[in-house]
């Protein structure tokens, strides 16, 4: 059999795709991209974990595995083994040989909150050796938890408010998430113009996180089903910011196939429980001004899914910035990852 570093004439390894639920390669290359992530699995592996099976431990152990590849072929067949025997993940429909009508895009994103849920619960189960790095990233004069690594690390914190349209009952509860949902505004013309108004991803992205929806749901005041609103109140962003990208219109994919549409750079500010994200030209004016607290994140990598209309099987893609190879951006991303590049 011909080996992937016989074409391959770079360091960088790549992962055999021809085993069970290796679909998930893709979004294993670009959490190894991205650096943040890469260092919490890499601790934990080297700590004297005893957890069967340990999703963040075998993360560290494949993670490991490409960085002393040197270009050669690998595979994460432990790690896919792993995910089979978790009984969550087979009800999630995330185990390959299991799943007839889920689409890879499905369970790619499906997979990627497990994953993250689950370096969000393993990682706190014990402590790391060393968290040098993360004390020097956060400006922490005495060590942090476990938990507060995590929460500066992925965790978005927020809070979700609940009004009943009927009463006007108003609750709250926990809306805390590792992976944000984009969320995409109904294409409207404008009138005077005679075409729709211009979305930029940055909007897209506020509305995701944000999440305004009316929906029906149990009122515990009228004592019947009714119309409810929820909406998120942001209170803290990541260092690495997890997104699926919820792709499901056609307008959806036009917006993607639009090229330039997502910004390498993206700059977010919480305020007073709001989220305000800015590009391009806003972004620097921001910058310049440095009235508030911008976090500044770039994109480092994005899972691709590749489709056709010629009767070929469509298939995931890893796409790695990183200011390292950033690969055009006019194909349908299911999966991102952007990381802070710096704070102002």
């Amino acid at each position: 059999m011909t080996t992937l570093s016989y074409f391959n004439k770079t360091p960088y390894a790549g992962l055999e795709n021809h085993i069970a639920n290796s679909y998930a390669n893709s979004l294993l290359q670009v959490m190894h991209y991205t650096p943040l992530l890469r260092n919490l699995a890499l601790q934990h592996a080297a700590t004297a974990c005893l957890a069967d099976p340990c999703m963040l431990c075998e993360l560290g152990f494949v993670f490991d595995m490409l960085q002393k590849a040197e270009g050669s072929t690998c595979h994460a067949t432990n790690l896919f083994k792993a995910l089979s025997t978790i009984p969550q993940a087979r009800q999630l429909g995330l185990v390959e040989e299991e799943v007839t009508g889920n689409a890879l895009t499905t369970m790619m994103q499906g997979l990627s909150r497990f994953l993250l849920d689950c370096i969000s619960k393993e990682y706190q189960s014990i402590p790391a050796a060393s968290i040098g790095l993360e004390q020097d990233l956060f400006g922490m004069k005495e060590a942090p938890a476990p938990e507060e690594v995590i929460a500066k690390m992925i965790e978005t914190s927020a809070e979700i408010s609940i009004r009943c349209m009927n009463c006007k009952r108003m609750t709250t509860r926990p809306g805390t998430t590792y992976v944000n949902d984009l969320m995409y505004p109904t294409q409207r013309p404008n009138l005077r113009a005679g075409k729709a108004t211009r979305t930029t991803f940055s909007q897209v992205l506020k509305m995701g996180v944000e999440r305004e929806t009316t929906s029906k749901g149990w009122c515990s005041t009228c004592m019947r089903y009714q119309s409810l609103q929820m909406r998120k109140t942001v209170h803290r962003v990541p260092a690495v910011l997890a997104i699926n990208t919820a792709v499901s219109t056609l307008d959806h994919k036009r917006l993607w196939a639009t090229p330039g549409w997502l910004p390498e750079e993206i700059g977010v500010i919480v305020e007073e429980g709001q989220f305000f994200c800015y590009e391009g030209q806003d972004l620097k004016l921001h910058q310049q001004r440095s009235v508030h607290n911008v976090a500044v994140y770039s994109l480092m990598g994005m899972v691709v899914n590749i489709d056709s209309n010629v009767p070929q099987k469509p298939h995931l893609v890893a796409m790695v910035n990183g200011r390292f190879f950033f690969a055009s951006n006019d194909q349908l991303g299911q999966t991102l990852t952007w990381g802070v590049s710096r704070a102002f």
